[in-house]
């Protein structure tokens, strides 16, 4: 299992809120922070493994 960090953005890009993650795969990591945006009052989450941005979505639009 590899530990990742989501990072919950206001509408501002400024960080709301953070979880800390396991997962499998990043895959696996990326289905979750999907999950966890479902369950948040966010705009975007961003997904982190140490110091690399591995995803990004917001709410009206998905990048990676």
């Amino acid at each position: 299992m590899a530990h990742y960090r989501c990072y919950f953005l206001e509408g501002t890009g400024r960080i709301a809120e953070f979880e800390d993650i396991e997962a499998a795969s990043d895959e696996d990591a990326v289905a979750l922070a999907r999950e966890r945006l479902s369950q948040h009052n966010a705009h975007a989450v961003e997904l982190w493994q140490g110091r690399e941005r591995l995803f990004k979505e917001s709410r009206a639009t998905a990048c990676t």
